[in-house]
């Protein structure tokens, strides 16, 4: 079971991809905000970060940026609205991918756990 760090501001969508993914084992914990998202990173351990990058207040490369070192292992998962385009600076040499919303809960999940197995 993989611990997962899920930090979306629409609570429609947390809600049910962190469900999805509890159905296929991982514990999540949850955030609505970066500054919650990164008082979590700070408090734990995680295996998995799944963030939008349209966050209110610290989106969500500024809060992977604050974290720094807590961030350990970590691999990350981004999702936005928006194209993608390049890899982010702040993920060099860490695994990570980028998935363009909408998107479906199990998308999310899938996409989890081929980062993870990766």
């Amino acid at each position: 079971m993989t611990k997962i760090l899920l930090v979306e501001d629409e609570d429609a969508l947390r809600a049910g991809i962190a469900r999805t993914l509890r159905e296929r084992g991982h514990e999540v914990v949850e955030a609505g905000d970066g500054e919650e998202g990164l008082e979590h990173l700070k408090a734990g351990d995680y295996g998995l970060v799944i963030c939008d990058l349209a966050l209110p207040g610290l989106d969500g490369l500024a809060m992977l940026r604050a974290a720094g070192d807590t961030l350990g292992q970590a691999r990350v998962l981004l999702m936005s609205g928006y194209a993608i385009d390049a890899a982010p600076p702040e993920l060099a040499g860490r695994p990570h991918h980028a998935l363009r919303k909408p998107i479906a809960h199990s998308a999310v999940a899938d996409e989890a756990g081929a980062l993870l197995a990766a």
